[in-house]
C-alpha cells in the first residue's frame, strides 16, 4: 500500500477551503487530528515560535505575511466563532470519517461545551482524559511554619508553581 504524506504551513480553516486535499485524500477511512488553540497569550503561536519563524523565512516576524494571518486565535472574542467555521468547513468537505481532537482544561471553554458543539457534527463522542503536572511559575515555593504535638517546630516548603491540568483527547465518529 502507497502512502503519501505531506505537510502544510497555512492555517487550517484556509487549507481545508483551499481544495489542496481534495487529491491527496483516499475515499474513506481518514482521520484528522486538530491540535487547538487554547487561547490568549498561549495561542500566539508566531510569538512563541518567533526565532524559528525569523530563522526559517530569515526576516523579522513583523515582514512574514504568511505568519501573520495565524493570530486569529489570540483574540478570545472569535473562538467560538472561528471553531464553528473549521467544524463546518470539515463537515461540509466529507473528506474525514474520524475527527480527533485535543483540548486543554485551561482553554477557552469548558469540555463539556465543547463535546456539545461537536455533537451537531458526530453522533460518536469519545472523551478521554489525562491528568499531568506542569510548572505555573518557575521556583514560587512557599514556606510554612508548623509547630507539632510535642512543640517541636519544622518547615514544610510548597512549591506553588506546580499545577496539576487535564488534557483531553476527543474523538468523533
Amino acid at each position: 500500500m502507497e502512502q503519501i504524506i505531506k505537510c502544510f504551513n497555512d492555517d487550517t480553516i484556509e487549507l481545508l477551503k483551499s481544495g489542496k486535499l481534495q487529491n491527496i485524500v483516499p475515499d474513506k477511512n481518514n482521520i484528522i487530528y486538530l491540535d487547538l488553540p487554547y487561547g490568549g497569550q498561549s495561542s500566539d503561536y508566531p510569538k512563541l515560535y518567533s526565532f524559528l519563524e525569523e530563522y526559517i523565512h530569515m526576516k523579522p516576524l513583523k515582514d512574514i505575511e504568511l505568519i501573520q494571518k495565524f493570530n486569529r486565535y489570540t483574540k478570545k472574542k472569535n473562538y467560538e466563532e472561528q471553531f464553528i467555521e473549521l467544524l463546518d468547513t470539515i463537515n461540509n468537505l466529507k473528506l474525514f470519517d474520524i475527527w480527533i481532537l485535543s483540548y486543554n482544561e485551561s482553554s477557552w471553554k469548558p469540555i463539556d461545551e465543547i463535546v456539545e458543539l461537536l455533537k451537531k457534527y458526530k453522533q460518536n463522542i469519545i472523551v478521554k482524559k489525562k491528568e499531568y503536572q506542569y510548572n505555573y511559575r518557575k521556583n514560587e515555593i512557599e514556606s510554612r511554619e508548623h509547630i507539632d504535638i510535642d512543640g517541636n517546630k519544622f518547615i514544610e516548603e510548597i512549591n506553588k508553581g506546580k499545577r496539576i491540568g487535564y488534557e483531553f483527547l476527543i474523538i468523533c465518529k
